[in-house]
Formats: C-alpha cells, sequence, structure tokens
C-alpha cells in the first residue's frame, strides 16, 4: 500500500522542470515531502469529521464510496493498544499508552463502556436497577488524564481494557549516492509514504505547492494551486 518515494521525486522533478519551473534538490524534496505527507495525513481527519456530520447518510460497500476509503486510509496507521491501570493521588484511572498520535474507543471485556459524567456515575450506583445493568453495559467518564470505568461490582482496577490508537506515519526520506556529481537513487537507504496510494496524485500537488513557495518559484506554486482546485471540483461532482 505504501507510495514509492522514487515515483513521487520523478515525477515531481518532471513537472517542476518543464517549461523551467525550477529544481528541486533532494535535501529540499526530503524536508517538503515529510510536510506534505503530515499534512495530507491530518486531512485525514477532517474529512471523517465532514463524512460523519454530513446529513446524507454514508453508503458503505461502493467502489466510490468515500467513507470506506477513509477508513482503509486511516486503518494503516491504527491498531488496538492495551491500557493501563494506575493509582495516583489526583488522577486514578486508565492511561493510554504514550508515543501514539490520537486515540480513539476504549473497550473492555470486548466491550465499549458507554461514556457518562462523573455524577451520572454516582446516580447509576446508587439506584439497585441501574447498578444491575452495569453487569451488561460497563460506562466510563474521563477524568484529566485517564478514564475511570465502572460496572455492577463497582470501579474496574484489574482486567483487560484496550483502546484504539493512531500514530503518524514514519518519515519519509530520498535516499541517494553521488556519482558523478549527480544524486542517484539509493534504494537501501530510502524510506517510502506510508499514505495509502490513492493519495499519490495529491501527495505530488501538494510537494509542487510547498515547493514554490521553498525555492521562490511563484509560477510552480501557482500550477500546484490549479491543478489542486482541478482536483476538488472532480471529487466534489
Amino acid at each position: 500500500m505504501a507510495i514509492p518515494i522514487d515515483t513521487v521525486y520523478q515525477r515531481v522533478l518532471a513537472i517542476a522542470n518543464k517549461e523551467q519551473r525550477g529544481y528541486i534538490t533532494p535535501q529540499e524534496f526530503n524536508l517538503i515531502a515529510n510536510q506534505a505527507q503530515y499534512d495530507i495525513f491530518e486531512q485525514y481527519f477532517y474529512e471523517m469529521n465532514f463524512q460523519e456530520k454530513s446529513e446524507e447518510p454514508m453508503q458503505h460497500g461502493s467502489f466510490g464510496d468515500m467513507a470506506d476509503l477513509l477508513d482503509d486510509k486511516i486503518g494503516i496507521f491504527k491498531s488496538v493498544e492495551d491500557m493501563t491501570y494506575s493509582s495516583t493521588t489526583n488522577d486514578s484511572g486508565w492511561g493510554v499508552p504514550g508515543g501514539h498520535y490520537r486515540y480513539g474507543q476504549v473497550f473492555y471485556q470486548n466491550k465499549q463502556p458507554k461514556v457518562v459524567d462523573a455524577q451520572e456515575i454516582e446516580n447509576i450506583q446508587r439506584s439497585r436497577w441501574h447498578n444491575d445493568e452495569l453487569t451488561r453495559d460497563p460506562v466510563m467518564y474521563k477524568t484529566s488524564e485517564r478514564w475511570r470505568i465502572f460496572e455492577a461490582g463497582g470501579e474496574v482496577i484489574t482486567g483487560t481494557v484496550s483502546v484504539e490508537a493512531v500514530t503518524r506515519p514514519n518519515e519519509v526520506r530520498w535516499g541517494y549516492i553521488v556519482v558523478n556529481e549527480q544524486a542517484l537513487y539509493n534504494a537501501n537507504t530510502s524510506v517510502d509514504f506510508e499514505l495509502h496510494e490513492a493519495d499519490e496524485t495529491d501527495l505530488v500537488i501538494k510537494i509542487l505547492e510547498l515547493a514554490g513557495m521553498v525555492i521562490n518559484k511563484p509560477q510552480l506554486a501557482a500550477f500546484a494551486g490549479q491543478e489542486e482546485g482541478g482536483n476538488a471540483a472532480e471529487e466534489n461532482k
């Protein structure tokens, strides 16, 4: 699913060199390529939020379904990680593992606890009928840093609690060796893009747009902007 970095670099150079729009060095490309990858990666979450708030219901299963495509794109970076319980004076509860970009749903005993506030937890525990319901449907609330989970027997402090986690893509690098004063691609020191292959064209356009500002070639940035606008118009048809 990865996008070969050499393919992207060669496409970028071909467009940039056309009509003398400018040359992008490997050092410039690596810097810009990483920023472009992060920009597109972050856009996934804005698009998902838009899809979730859309008045039209999302239809899954068709080849043109954006919701399924977004799931595929984010799924590359998604995993389910164990949480650990920590008992401290100021903030006890289940903490998420470090080193991730975002966190999603929390699971306890393969169930997704209902999110409530701290006052509602107290009210539920005081009610015999509602407290019995916690056997089937545990609940939880968020403290400043952790989650506290409750079932019929009281607060959950042991067991298996996990959370969906999303990591950022790794930094990319177009590796090279210099032969006769020319930079030649070196696959052994290169790192490909981790983005979904459907984003290859958007990635090229985004790099060109950023490169136009870095190497002070306004016409290059303008060309990329036109291409980006054309792609957006096609997607909105």
